[in-house]
This record gives C-alpha cells, structure tokens and sequence, in this order.
C-alpha cells in the first residue's frame, strides 16, 4: 500500500490534510468538503480481500454471523423501498455489494424487480439459492451490462471500493435518463464522529477506506450527472451480538474492552437495539445527464 501525506480530494479535488489516526492508519480531510480517505492506496486485490468469509463471520470490523442479521437488514431495504417509492415507481433495480441478497429481497416484495453485485461468493451463492435473487459476482468497478436501470442502491458501499471514480462511473452508466442513486454512507462530519473522535466506529480501517460528508457525496454526485432530490438520516436498528464486536475491535486492550466483554455476556447476541442514525445519511440523487457517450 501507497502512503501519502497529503492527496488531492477524490470528490472535489481540493486540498487535504491529516485529520486522525485510527488502529495503525492515518486518514486525510478534504479541506474543502470534508471528505476522509485513507492515506494508503488500497489495490484491487487487497481490498477485494477484505471482504472474504472472514468479514462475514469472523467478526471483528466485520460481523460475527452476517447472516444472523436477516431481519434487521430486510427490514432496512423495505424502510428504503417506501422512500425510492415517493420518487419512481418500482422498477428495475441494481443492488451494489448485496452480501447475502437481503436488500433485494426487501425491494422485489415491495413490488421492484433487478439484480445484484456482490464479490463475496459465499454471500453470493446464500442470495441465489436461499433467497432466490439474482446475483452477479464481481466489483462494481469492474461491471459490465448492456441493461440500464431505474434505480442503484449503494449501502455503505462506497465506503469500500477500491476505486471510487470507477465505480460511480460504473453505477452511472448503469442508470436510465432520470433513474435514481439510493446512497447510505457514515456521516464523518455528523456530531457524533467529532465527539468520538477515534473511538468513533466509522474509523475502521483498512475495511473503511473513506467517509463522506454530506457535501462529499453531493461533489461526486455532480461529477457523475446526478443531483440530489432528497436526503435525510435513517433509523436504525442494530444486533447485540454486531455491536459487541465493533466495540471490542475498537476498544481492543484496556477497560473499557474488558467493560465490553462483560456487558456482552449479559445480554443475548439475539437482542436488537435501536440505533438512531446521528452518524449516518441517506440521499437519493437523480440522474440529469450522461457523463459518457456511449455505454460500454
């Protein structure tokens, strides 16, 4: 991995500084719209390797049974659904980083049909044999279709990629002429980011690679042709048994990861919490103009 000490901004191209380190790892600002990026240069390999079975199950930054959170994510996708609703009606749809296809099976019972990209196999073949959902293998970056949709949702995905420009590239050539993005990013210039600071659960790194302020989101929007038509900040519910892990990755020594693991074992992993979204956005852009001549 490439490090640097100061980058231009990949949303805005402005000026960057370092803003805060976290678990071994720097992260710059955007002095000019707020965008926090890694200050090492992530490859495609390396970053696809974050999302091996072990981001899936071996807890961690990751989740200690992803597939434990079925209700709790189904019921987020149709939360979403409704919203896209207000603005399109249900069409075709394309579901970026859909692990084990729950946000494509909240949509197709919500009336939309589509199809998924998910580079973790495992989560890929859950979505096609379980749920029944069409699922492609591969990157974003990488995704090649002669089909157009009316709707990309992207769920804290972008956070992940390897390669930002591409993807969103990618995800607009995918979109009708007035077919809609659907983002759900952490929101690093929230309150809660600032008081946590470090502590802060966004800050995990290598997995995070960057974090988007809400004028972050709306540069790269832009860039791509899109402009934002609604935005707001989610409800959210959250497992015991995922909470506990993030917090023990960020309190990893100490008392407060030994406070952790006593809480953890007083409470069932099943337990469900609410988790009110101060820290997250959600915003939904329409897509006003081609950024390319023709698809590829």
């Amino acid at each position: 991995m490439a490090q640097r000490d100061a980058a231009a901004c990949p949303a805005c191209c402005g000026s960057s500084v370092v803003a805060r380190c976290a678990c071994g790892y720097r992260y710059l600002r955007c002095a000019e719209c707020g965008l926090q990026f890694l200050d090492e240069v992530l490859g495609r390999s390396q970053a696809l390797q974050l999302y091996s079975d072990d981001y899936f199950f071996g807890g961690g930054a990751g989740y200690p049974n992803y597939l434990c959170e079925a209700g709790i994510l189904i019921d987020r996708g149709r939360r979403y659904a409704h919203i896209a609703e207000r603005y399109a009606a249900a069409g075709r749809m394309l579901d970026v980083g859909s692990a084990a296809g729950f946000t494509l099976r909240a949509f197709a019972d919500e009336g939309w049909s589509g199809m998924g990209i998910e580079p973790n196999r495992t989560m890929a073949a859950y979505a096609k044999d379980v749920l029944k959902v069409e699922i492609v293998v591969g990157s974003l970056e990488e995704f090649h279709t002669h089909e157009m949709f009316d709707l990309v949702t992207m769920l804290q995905v972008l956070e992940h990629v390897f390669d930002l420009d591409a993807a969103l590239r990618s995800a607009a050539e995918a979109t009708k002429p007035g077919g809609l993005w659907l983002i759900e990013e952490l929101d690093g210039a929230s309150p809660m980011a600032r008081l946590f600071g470090s502590l802060w659960h966004g800050y995990s790194p290598p997995s995070v690679q960057r974090i988007f302020s809400p004028a972050a989101l709306g540069h790269l929007a832009k860039r791509h042709g899109f402009e934002r038509v609604a935005a707001g900040r989610p409800m959210r519910w959250v497992s015991w048994a995922h909470a506990t892990s993030l917090l023990s990755y960020k309190a990893s020594k100490g008392w407060m990861n030994a406070l952790v693991g006593i809480a953890a074992r007083l409470l069932p992993d099943e337990l469900t919490l609410p988790y009110p979204g101060w820290d997250l956005q959600w915003a939904l852009y329409r897509k006003v103009r081609s950024t390319s001549s023709a698809r590829r």
